[in-house]
């Protein structure tokens, strides 16, 4: 795997450091790195840049406000010294929030979310039956058709099996949300369902191999429409 790197950093010795890192590491190529996060900016927007290692405090265009800039796939991996922005990060969707100084086996847990969460997207891109899963220091086979629903919990997300296994993984919701095929509906901040596998629903909740799942408001009118594509009048 390659993950195409973007380093922003305007620290000449935290570049030069993160530049090592991202160099001696395979599922890594570091296309650029700057200083300027006005001109990463340009970059990123005009070429194919899977990861950012993002410092937050620097001038004219701080980290935190590069990032809600970006847009497509790219994700964000935050490299920094200050922990005020640690829950804001988790707003943008950063895969990471590393904490300087950091060294190279804090760097590298880091950069197992982003192999896992692009592992993910290019499984699936290709309409792929099953996932990897990495959890416990190990890489787990999931057979979509066998995947009742997704739980969030915290920092991590539990697969339900239909027989009744679970997996704990360190991954967002966000992602695997991004990934999944049509028959995944999201129905709450906290639950994917698959949709093959319901036994029924009221007003405020399904049921799945006898679980109660709540829908929340925010969510009804997707859960709705999407009932109604597979409903038989």
């Amino acid at each position: 795997m390659s993950i195409k790197s973007v380093i922003v950093e305007d620290e000449p010795f935290a570049m030069q450091l993160v530049k090592e890192y991202v160099e001696k590491t395979p599922d890594l190529e570091l296309l650029q790195a700057f200083s300027n996060p006005i001109q990463a900016l340009d970059f990123i927007q005009t070429n194919a840049v899977d990861l950012v290692f993002l410092d937050i405090n620097m001038p004219d265009l701080n980290g935190m406000e590069l990032s809600k800039i970006i847009k497509g796939k790219t994700k964000i991996i935050f490299t920094t010294a200050y922990e005020d922005y640690a829950l804001e990060s988790y707003k943008v969707q950063a895969l990471d929030y590393l904490l300087k100084p950091f060294d190279y086996g804090e760097f590298m847990e880091a950069v197992q979310k982003a192999i896992d969460y692009f592992k993910l997207i290019r499984n699936q891109k290709g309409d792929s039956p099953f996932l990897y899963v990495r959890a416990d220091h190990r890489q787990y086979k999931v057979m979509l058709n066998e995947l009742l629903y997704i739980e969030n919990l915290k920092n991590y997300v539990i697969f339900r099996m239909q027989d009744g296994s679970k997996i704990m993984a360190l991954m967002s919701l966000k992602s695997l949300q991004e990934s999944l095929p049509t028959n995944f509906c999201k129905i709450h901040r906290s639950f994917i369902i698959n949709l093959d596998h319901l036994q029924s629903v009221e007003t405020n909740h399904v049921k799945i191999d006898e679980q109660q799942i709540p829908i929340s408001e925010s969510h009804k009118k997707d859960f709705k429409s999407r009932m109604n594509r597979k409903s038989v009048n």
